[in-house]
């Protein structure tokens, strides 16, 4: 094979760990990934001879991973699996027009999908009960958005599909920094446009919980739950004022918003919003003085906390063209 042959889809599952036939959404990614990982036992015995005669296999588990750009028809499925269905809310903003709002879910257990393979050769593959573990949206100066996908499957079957490229992989452009809208406060204060920042990047970990094993006549795992939800970012900044700096040193409470704008779908903009109002600044390093021509731009690392007042950890509103998936 040749790895541009390969594609890849995905489609939300009705029940978890039950396969879907047919993608709903196929993904334009770079690079991708889908490996079983074997639990092999070899049979280390005294029998009066030095070779090793026995191998036996105990277990499997499934993982994928992948990278994408940040196109808006891919997302909407990414981040109703990330944060899951319990605050996904739907508008119709105009024909072909979406409006997807999403918060964590805090009560039920996140939707799984199936992933959809192909190398481009006669075998297709499909993982069913998967979910994602981490999901990073990342934006840097001159750089379109990326977008990094790791999780869990229950398990592989082999299928036959029809991969094709849908025109919105073509047609439709992904989000990119000239077009990121970066607001930010400290300790209550209204949110205000920052222009200075020079990379934005946010990372959604469920902490997956893959080794529940039960005996249930199966070689993979019985479920899949998910552990503490972290929701955790950076920013990148040349050193040149204390707000920062006070924020870390003094733990204040720093509000965060990123809004990206894309071309128009019609009547309304493609559009991304990701807000965290209650974040902490966890790591910040002073550059240091040196002879030199280094601009001292600085890392600002932070950790999302549930907002009472807002009623949610994170919110993120996506506008494209896909229709309400919960319906």
């Amino acid at each position: 094979m040749i790895q541009w042959q390969g594609m890849m889809g995905i489609a939300i599952e009705s029940n978890y760990g039950t396969a879907v036939t047919t993608p709903t959404r196929y993904i334009d990614v770079n690079e991708a990934s889908f490996n079983p990982e074997v639990d092999i036992r070899v049979k280390e015995s005294a029998t009066s001879t030095r070779v090793q005669t026995d191998m036996v296999k105990t277990g499997i588990d499934y993982s994928f991973n992948w990278e994408q750009w940040g196109t808006p028809n891919t997302l909407a499925e990414l981040l109703y699996c990330a944060l899951g269905s319990e605050g996904y809310s739907y508008n119709l903003l105009a024909t072909g027009e979406h409006q997807h709002t999403f918060y964590e879910s805090t009560a039920s257990s996140l939707p799984s999908f199936t992933i959809f393979f192909d190398h481009g050769i006669s075998n297709q593959y499909r993982g069913y009960g998967c979910k994602i573990g981490s999901l990073t949206i990342e934006s840097a100066a001159r750089e379109v958005m990326l977008v990094s996908v790791e999780g869990i499957c229950q398990g592989e079957t082999t299928g036959s599909f029809s991969p094709t490229v849908p025109d919105d992989i073509i047609s439709i452009d992904p989000f990119i920094f000239k077009n990121l809208v970066f607001s930010n406060s400290y300790c209550g204060a209204g949110l205000s446009q920052n222009t200075a920042i020079e990379r934005y990047s946010i990372t959604i970990n469920n902490n997956l919980i893959g080794d529940k094993n039960t005996a249930n006549g199966s070689y993979e795992i019985s479920a899949l739950p998910e552990g503490v939800l972290e929701v955790t970012g950076e920013f990148d900044i040349e050193f040149s004022g204390a707000d920062e700096y006070n924020g870390y040193k003094n733990l204040q409470e720093t509000n965060i918003k990123a809004v990206w704008t894309g071309e128009p779908m019609g009547t309304n903009d493609f559009s991304l919003e990701l807000h965290m109002p209650n974040c902490r600044i966890e790591t910040l390093e002073r550059p240091p003085i040196a002879g030199s021509s280094d601009r001292g731009v600085i890392t600002v690392s932070f950790r999302g906390l549930y907002d009472a007042s807002s009623d949610y950890l994170i919110k993120a509103v996506l506008q494209n063209e896909i229709d309400n998936l919960s319906a």
